[in-house]
């Protein structure tokens, strides 16, 4: 990024710049983004998903043990 400050040979003075800082902090801020509304659950509950995906691990693992045993 390129010096602002003539000294450093950018294109403003040293006042120029402390005019454009007093500018700045003279604006007044933007409000607050609205909060975005929470998300629509899904299709099934968040219990019955966790218990289904439980479910699955357990046949998972069910099925890992049986395939190393015979193996």
């Amino acid at each position: 990024m390129p010096a602002w400050a003539k000294s450093n040979g950018g294109p403003l003075t040293d006042t120029q710049i402390e005019d454009v800082t007093a500018y700045i902090l003279t604006l007044n801020p933007v409000g607050t983004a609205p909060t975005p509304a929470p998300a629509t659950p899904g299709p099934i509950s968040l219990t019955t998903g966790l218990i289904l995906l439980g479910v699955l691990a357990v046949f998972v693992v069910f099925g890992l043990v049986v395939y190393y045993r015979r193996a």
